[in-house]
Formats: structure tokens, sequence, C-alpha cells
């Protein structure tokens, strides 16, 4: 048998003799028997080593003992782990017979096959999709039970609208409310509330979550793959991104915190909207800059501006981002096209800036005055932080902004951590400080290759962040919001991961 899957079996044996109680089994045949049973060929060898040791009474074979609950219990633990041991060991004996795991140099053959596991979940976005999908999956369960903490408030009242709308329509009847409030508004209160015109974003994402409830069967089910079939197109979608900008393996390291970080696992994982939102701004950014070369560019724009039509009302606040961010785009590739020089264009960009502040005084202030409300309306619960700031002007709104964008992006802060999933969502926010220190080098790169993408989603990131930074006093909503923009962190930092690993010589690269 394979040497070193020997030894870990010889090993697991030993760890298993030194739970057993040896005066409750004294039984020397049955033991015996069950090591037999479990394939090794060193079954004395491995009595006599262990039996000496643990056993702290002569054992007599042929002492009577009563067949307590107790022992049985013993005794059913031990053959359960010889009888797996067994399956393990005759595993590998027939990968040996068959050829596949040479017998000679196990070490050279098992990091052979490591760099081809990993050539190969680096080659395409097959592995990282399904890994996705199905790690959504496996925590549905957590999310129907109540004990992912992400399924409840907000998500109870989706479902219950979702089913009203969705049974309505199996019985031929509309019973969706209003999804517009009408009245006088502004600007400002239509985009963040607080009076006037608003939009009952509730009730729109009951409605494109209802057609599950509209099925036969277990639809709350349904609801929650539909959910992780979305969270796991937004990893492609990331991955795409990835690879056009660098190569394969940049797209699989960029979407690798989307497809495996516990906090997107257990949000899209439930009907929270948060996963339509980094799906369909994923969806947009790939359409815009790398669409699939069957699809005519027209209609790969057609369809990114349908796509971000659907999503915008989910969060009408982002509107104004979504603007912002288009319109960066549409001038950077006009420049380009003129072949203008970067450098006039940003000075051009920022003189253009400062124009739109000054004439846009009152607006951005009626703004601040609003984004400062929500700011202290979401400063209350245990993980509430920058509790009692207030910002009343546009210079004491930029004054705190920095403070507000890095907890937004990177808490909850060492001192903030009170409970276990609050060691969980740290150590997530230290891979996010990583990936950020890397994409202020990998955005450079990304920026030589694609500079139009590049600059559009620097500023719409910079945008939204600064936006959701001022108003976020929250660690649990703040780490459901700013899943819809750290991809792009991901997407920059891995880049530069990838060419850094590209460009070490190769004989570091192998350790020697």
């Amino acid at each position: 048998m394979n040497g070193g899957i020997a030894l870990l079996i010889k090993d697991a044996l030993k760890r298993e003799f030194s739970r057993v109680d040896w005066s409750v089994i004294r039984d020397v045949a049955f033991v015996q028997q069950s090591i037999r049973e479990a394939g090794l060929s060193n079954a004395d060898e491995l009595w006599q080593d262990n039996v000496a040791v643990h056993s702290s009474a002569p054992v007599n074979p042929s002492e009577e003992i009563p067949r307590t609950g107790q022992r049985e219990a013993r005794e059913m633990r031990f053959l359960t782990v010889t009888k797996t041991i067994y399956f393990i060991n005759a595993f590998f004996e027939g990968l040996e017979i068959a050829g596949v795991t040479p017998t000679d140099n196990q070490e050279a053959w098992w990091q052979s096959r490591l760099l081809w596991m990993i050539e190969r979940f680096t080659s395409g976005p097959e592995a990282i999709v399904l890994l996705a999908f199905w790690v959504r999956i496996l925590a549905i369960p957590f999310s129907l039970f109540a004990i992912n903490p992400y399924s409840t408030a907000d998500v109870t009242g989706f479902i219950r609208r979702a089913t009203r709308i969705g049974t309505g329509f199996q019985n031929g009847e509309i019973l969706t409310r209003a999804l517009y409030r009408g009245g006088e508004t502004t600007l400002i209160s239509f985009f963040l509330g607080g009076g006037g015109a608003t939009f009952n974003v509730s009730e729109y994402w009951a409605l494109l979550i209802s057609p599950f409830w509209a099925l036969p069967g277990p639809s709350i089910i349904y609801a929650h793959i539909g959910i992780a079939l979305l969270g796991a197109l937004a990893v492609y979608n990331i991955y795409a991104l990835g690879r056009y900008y660098h190569s394969s393996a940049a797209g699989v390291l960029a979407a690798l915190p989307v497809a495996v970080y516990p906090s997107y696992i257990f949000i899209q994982s439930t009907p929270l909207r948060e996963v339509a939102m980094i799906a369909g701004i994923t969806t947009t950014a790939l359409l815009f800059i790398c669409p699939p070369r069957r699809l005519p560019r027209p209609l790969s724009i057609v369809g990114a501006v349908l796509v971000l039509a659907a999503i915008a009302p989910l969060r009408p606040e982002n509107i104004p981002l979504y603007l912002l961010t288009l319109a960066i785009g549409a001038v950077a590739a006009t420049l380009q096209h003129l072949d203008a020089d970067w450098r006039t264009s940003g000075a051009l960009a920022v003189g253009a800036i400062a124009v739109i502040a000054v004439v846009g005084s009152d607006l951005l202030q009626s703004a601040i005055d609003r984004l400062g409300r929500v700011h202290e309306l979401r400063a209350t619960g245990r993980t509430a932080y920058l509790t009692g700031v207030e910002f009343n002007t546009i210079a004491e709104a930029i004054q705190f902004g920095p403070i507000g964008v890095f907890y937004f992006l990177y808490s909850p802060m060492p001192w903030m951590i009170g409970t276990a999933p609050d060691v969980i969502i740290a150590l997530q926010a230290l891979g996010n400080i990583a990936f950020t220190i890397a994409a202020l080098w990998g955005i450079r790169y990304a920026f030589r290759r694609a500079p139009v993408a590049t600059i559009t989603l620097s500023v719409g990131f910079l945008a939204a962040v600064g936006l959701y930074g001022i108003v976020g006093a929250n660690v649990g909503t703040s780490v459901r919001h700013r899943q819809m923009f750290l991809w792009v962190v991901y997407l920059f930092g891995a880049i530069r991961v990838v060419e850094w690993y590209h460009r070490k010589p190769a004989h570091r690269r192998a350790g020697r």
C-alpha cells in the first residue's frame, strides 16, 4: 500500500486507541478482529504498540463482562473507525493496482497531482462557478431553518409578499400593490426617501421573485435555488472580466472571494435583493466591457441598459451612480477615439467636476443633509460604528468621507469583534485589505490593457463607496451593501497577484 497513506492510517489507529476506555472494552478478540478487518498487514504490531501503552489493567480474553450500553457504544465507534480505514486502504490499493498512483516516489506524484488540480481549477470558469453554486445550495438549509443570520427580517417580508403575488398568478389575479406612490417630490427625496413620491422597493423585489411561488411544489426552495444561480452568475461575470483584463488565472482569483467568502454564501443563498444587484451590475459591466464574441456590439449595449434598468428600482439611490459612471465611460471613450492625452483629459475632468460642484451646490447641500439623517438612522444596534458623527456641510462630509469609506469596506475592526461570526467577517475584511493593497498596483496594468473600462470602473467604484461610506454606520448593513462594489477591488487585486507570480523567476516559484 502507498507508504504515506499507510502512515496516515497507522496514526489514525493510534489516535483511536488513545480514546478507547480499556476498562469498558477488554474484548481482545474483538479489537484484534477489528484491526484485521481494516486490512492492515501490521495488525499484530499495532496491537502490541498500543494495547501495552493504553491498557490500565491485565487483559484476559476469557473474562466475561456484561454488555452494557456504554460498552456497546464504544465497540460501535471503534468498529466504525476501523471499517472506514479498511475502505480507505482498499481504495488506495486499488489505485496502485490500476497504475494510477506510483509506489516509489509518492511525494513527487502528490506534488504533480496538486499542480495539475491548480492548473485545471484556473484554466476555465467551470470549477469556480460550480463551486460557487454548490456551496450556496448547501447553505440553503441554514436559511430555511433560520440559522442563517441574513434569512430573517427583510427576507420574511419579501417571502410574504412574493407568496401573495405568486398565489394570485395561480388564481389568475394580479395582487401586486402600487409600486409607485405619488406626491410632490424632489430629486433627493426620490432617490433617498424622506417624503414625497417614493418607489415601493420591497414590492418590486417580491414581484421579481414571485414566479417561483406560481410553480407547483416547494416554492421557497425554488426561490433559493434561483438566488444561488444569480450568485453563480455574478461569479462567472467577475471571472470573465478578469480573463479579459489578464488571464484565466486572474479571473479565478478575482471571483474566488465572491465564491467562497461565508458572507457572500449566506447572503446569496437567501432571497435578498443584494444578489440581484451584484449579478446585475457585473452583467452590465461584462456587456459593456467584454461582451460575448457572437453578440453584436449594439445588442450588447442594449442588453446592458436593459439589465441596469431592471435592477435600478431595487436601489433607487444608486441611479445617480449609474448615470455618473455611464457618463464618465462615454466621455473617456470619446477622448480615446479622439486620441486625446490622458493627462489633459484628467485636468479637464477635474475642472468639470469643480464647475458642477459650484453650480449644483444647493442640490449637493440638500443631499448632504439627507445623507446625514440616513447615517444617524443606521447607527443603531450592537454592530453600529461611528455613532454620534454629524456632518452638516459639504466640507464636513468630505472630511468624514475617507473614515466612513474605510469602515464601510473593512469593518468590523478588531475592537468591534464580540461574537464568533464577527471573527469570520473580520478575517474576510483582512482579505479585502490585502486585495486593496494589490489593487493599487493592479490598476496600472489594467489601465494599460483597457484604459476606458478601467477609468469607468474606478470612478464608479469610488463614487459608490463614497456614498455608502458616508451613510454606512452598521457592520451588518455594510457587509451586505459593499458586496455590490468590492468585486472591483478583487478584480484589480487579482491582476496584480497573478502578474507578480508570472514575473517571478521559475526557480523561485518552485521553491528552490
